[in-house]
């Protein structure tokens, strides 16, 4: 009896999993065969990626070969070749920063420009593509476009190429004869590089010198800097609070004052009856503390004013 009871429940568990099967079996061979047809077309994705990446290494090895050459219709044939056959692989877009640079070498910056444009279009990649634009700046620049390449530097980049897109946006604002807006492109630029970047930062630094330096203050990367500090107290009307002033105790010199009397008009010094008998008449003066800051009553502040 208890045998025949595990035979009964077992056939209502077949029959179950038969209604089941009924319901839903479809459905089953369905999903495997999806599932089957969706792995065999990975692995034949896989496979034809892993072919296009060789055919397009092959045909940029044969470029950079032609542009060492001077063989510059191999080189046209093997990026072209890239462009229309391989634009999904990074082989295409280095092959076009390779020949952008073959033309600008040669003067045709019509080409390099057009290289250049493909990148930025195609380029699956967001370094190459601020390369790119770095360097179609830089075609723009020779080709006096000056404000064309300053909107291509002011397009959105990689903090990695900041100092990079700022040195380049400071020749050109010297191009344009925009000294003060260049000296503060230029300080941006050695605030970004590289510590460490020696030959970068020299080379930015000497163009920013040419220029006449940045006085300090400067208070934003648009300000040209000061000529002299505190030059807001010299304004009319004054910007911002006066000058603080702080009264200390007068501390007399450490060393002894003699008779030496100083000629404010010519800065010659000459001794009275009670002076160190040195015979020189143009001996230092020391002895008069009333006497101007410089020789020949001269004010530095109002110098540097003048």
């Amino acid at each position: 009896g208890h045998n025949m009871a595990l035979d009964h429940e077992e056939q209502e568990q077949l029959a179950a999993l038969k209604g089941w099967w009924d319901e839903h079996g479809n459905l089953v061979v369905i999903v495997a065969a999806a599932i089957a047809i969706a792995a065999a077309g990975w692995r034949g994705w896989d496979w034809y990626q892993s072919k296009q990446s060789r055919q397009a290494s092959a045909l940029y090895e044969m470029l950079t070969r032609a542009v060492e050459a001077g063989d510059a219709k191999t080189m046209r044939d093997a990026s072209g070749a890239l462009a229309v056959d391989y634009s999904r692989t990074l082989y295409a877009s280095m092959g076009a920063l390779v020949s952008a640079r073959y033309y600008f070498d040669h003067r045709d910056l019509k080409g390099a420009k057009a290289q250049l444009e493909w990148v930025l279009e195609h380029s699956r990649s967001d370094d190459l593509k601020d390369l790119a634009r770095l360097r179609l700046a830089a075609v723009l620049l020779d080709g006096k476009a000056y404000d064309d390449a300053l909107k291509q530097l002011d397009a959105p980049h990689g903090e990695a190429y900041a100092a990079q897109y700022a040195a380049l946006k400071g020749d050109v604002l010297v191009a344009k004869h925009e000294s003060n807006q260049a000296k503060a492109a230029y300080q941006v630029a050695l605030d970004k590089a590289d510590k460490n970047d020696n030959a970068f930062r020299q080379s930015v630094q000497i163009r920013l010198e040419a220029l006449g330096g940045i006085q300090w203050p400067c208070p934003d990367e648009a300000h040209p800097g000061e000529l002299f500090l505190h030059s807001r107290l010299w304004a009319e009307p004054r910007i911002g609070p006066p000058a603080p002033f702080m009264p200390v105790e007068h501390d007399p010199p450490v060393d002894a004052l003699d008779d030496v009397v100083v000629d404010s008009v010519d800065g010659n010094a000459t001794s009275d009856a009670t002076a160190p008998e040195t015979g020189d008449a143009t001996a230092p003066a020391t002895g008069d503390a009333t006497a101007p800051a410089t020789a020949g009553g001269t004010d530095p502040v109002r110098d540097l004013l003048a």
